[in-house]
């Protein structure tokens, strides 16, 4: 799963949980947000969807991920919306990417076989 954002209104977000589905989209619950019930009901198409996800580095958080394309509810929750999302960038398109990889801290039994583990 990729936390994404989707921004409703004044930087502030609704928190969803996507996955990719197989047709260039991702796809995935809307959280409730106890602080303001309706957010999830404010959701639409063509609203921006931002990376927030703490597994990727501080230095992509936050950018776009890709736009809202339908909302649709929840089979087994019809009150909680499921939010589909076209990427800004289709995938299978890309010719170039870059792989940041950063340096993982060593402990003192790596150090001392040469910095490998």
């Amino acid at each position: 799963y990729i936390q994404g954002l989707v921004m409703i209104e004044d930087g502030r977000g609704v928190t969803c949980s996507l996955q990719p589905v197989g047709d260039g989209t991702l796809r995935g619950d809307a959280a409730y947000d106890p602080q303001d019930p309706d957010a999830a009901t404010r959701i639409a198409v063509g609203q921006v969807v931002r990376l927030d996800d703490g597994e990727w580095p501080a230095s992509a958080q936050m950018l776009v991920l890709g736009t809202v394309e339908a909302v649709e509810p929840a089979p087994d929750s019809p009150l909680r919306p499921v939010v589909i999302v076209r990427p800004t960038v289709a995938l299978d398109r890309v010719t170039e990417v870059i792989v940041r990889v950063s340096e993982m801290p060593c402990d003192d039994a790596s150090r001392q076989n040469g910095g490998t583990p």
